[in-house]
């Protein structure tokens, strides 16, 4: 199609800040990061340190179809949104403990 580029060659990602608990001082926030391929969003420290990952390109649950904004209301509730797939994938999560 063109001359546009396929999600192979995206540059582009998304990252958001949960904020953690505001009603506690020792909260921890946390950085949600993604790649448009292969459809992964990532959960860092605000040090950088990679927590965990999920998801691969697809059209599944968990799958993701070049990912284009992230909202995290919550340290375990995602919002993805893909340009791909025209749709937005509720995620929450169940870190271990």
């Amino acid at each position: 199609m063109g001359n546009r580029p396929g999600p192979e060659a995206a540059q582009d990602y998304a990252a958001r800040v949960a904020l953690g608990d505001l009603h506690h001082a020792r909260s921890t926030q946390y950085l949600y990061s993604s790649d448009a391929f292969p459809g992964r969003i990532y959960k860092l420290s605000l040090d950088g340190k990679l927590l965990g990952m999920l998801g691969s390109t697809g059209h599944q649950l968990k799958q993701f179809g070049w990912i284009h904004e992230l909202a995290c209301p919550s340290e375990d509730e995602i919002y993805a949104a893909e340009l791909l797939n025209w749709r937005v994938q509720k995620l929450i999560l169940h870190p271990a403990h």
